[in-house]
């Protein structure tokens, strides 16, 4: 009994230590990244860690904290040394009731610093460039099968968070500073979309909120955007809201020749783009606003009207493109 109870305590003491270290700064743990090394690469596409640490955070309002996985200097790199995405930090919060079940189960996850190549076909086609990081692993499974996993899952993070399941404990998903390039075929120029936050969070009630602000750039033109959504756990009713505030149109057409016809229009303009959700169906319910300031209507060999103000509503609805309001007003003449 003395033995034992000189192993408790001493098995104790030694925890209080580990905790009281982690709460200091996080602990480096080389062996760590490459167990993830070894655990992911499969094909010629391999994943390079540069260190992974692990922290906590202490005790917070009676409850226990989550422990916190950081993997720095991520990189996907294929056979030839040519670096496919980029990711310098990545954290990773886990469930501690899941944790003392042995199973890591993520409690949020946030990414910074990530950067991804894509490819953009004629006919708008989209996909990552990612190499052959998925190279021996288990076929996929059946569009079927696919779209029955894909429902399941969305069907649980709509539920309130909880920790009954690994996905029920995860309550956050967020990208800081990640950069997109598109090499875009349909029009004919490269772009890229910045995105300085991205979340997704459950609601406690159940339900998703989306947020984020970023931009997107075409040759010199910087277009400033802005995403608000919400989706609740309850009617599976919501909506997501694409705001872009400042808007050259005339520039645009000149940075890339498909976007010829808004070369017309040489004015400050914004839009806004609230789309209707239905659960996981595609979208079938659109409104637009467009609010244009002082400018030019160039309409080439029939001449230029100067603008003092120009505003549009339409909404998109089963198919139909209607226009619910438009309101021209001209600049008074010199």
């Amino acid at each position: 009994m003395r033995l034992v109870l000189a192993a408790v305590v001493i098995g104790g003491l030694g925890l209080g230590a580990l905790a009281w270290r982690l709460e200091q700064e996080p602990l480096s743990m080389p062996w760590l990244a490459r167990q993830v090394e070894q655990t992911l690469n499969r094909g010629a596409t391999r994943l390079e860690i540069g260190d992974a640490a692990i922290a906590w955070a202490g005790w917070r309002q009676g409850h226990a904290s989550p422990i916190e996985i950081t993997l720095r200097q991520v990189r996907a790199v294929d056979g030839d040394g040519l670096v496919r995405a980029e990711l310098p930090d990545a954290m990773l919060s886990l469930s501690l009731p899941w944790l003392l079940r042995g199973v890591v189960a993520p409690r949020m996850l946030e990414l910074s610093g990530l950067s991804l190549t894509a490819v953009r076909g004629a006919d708008g086609s989209f996909a990552l460039d990612l190499g052959s990081l998925g190279e021996g692993q288990p076929a996929a499974p059946a569009a079927d099968d696919g779209g029955a996993v894909l429902l399941a899952t969305f069907a649980e993070l709509m539920q309130p968070p909880s920790d009954d399941t690994p996905l029920a404990a995860l309550r956050r998903v967020r990208l800081r500073e990640t950069r997109l390039v598109v090499a875009d075929a349909a029009l004919g120029r490269n772009w890229t979309a910045d995105v300085v936050s991205l979340a997704l969070t459950r609601r406690e009630g159940g339900g998703l909120d989306l947020a984020g602000v970023g931009a997107v750039s075409l040759a010199q033109e910087r277009v400033p955007l802005r995403i608000d959504g919400m989706l609740d756990g309850r009617t599976r009713r919501g909506q997501v809201t694409f705001s872009l505030p400042a808007i050259r149109p005339a520039a645009l057409a000149r940075a890339a020749p498909p976007l010829g016809p808004l070369a017309a229009l040489d004015a400050p303009a914004s839009l806004a783009l609230d789309v209707r959700l239905e659960g996981l169906r595609i979208p079938s319910m659109a409104l637009a606003r467009l609010r244009v300031g002082a400018g030019v209507i160039d309409l080439g060999d029939r001449g230029r009207i100067p603008l003092a103000a120009l505003e549009a509503d339409a909404t998109f609805d089963e198919g139909t493109l209607r226009l619910e309001r438009a309101v021209l007003r001209p600049a008074p003449p010199r």
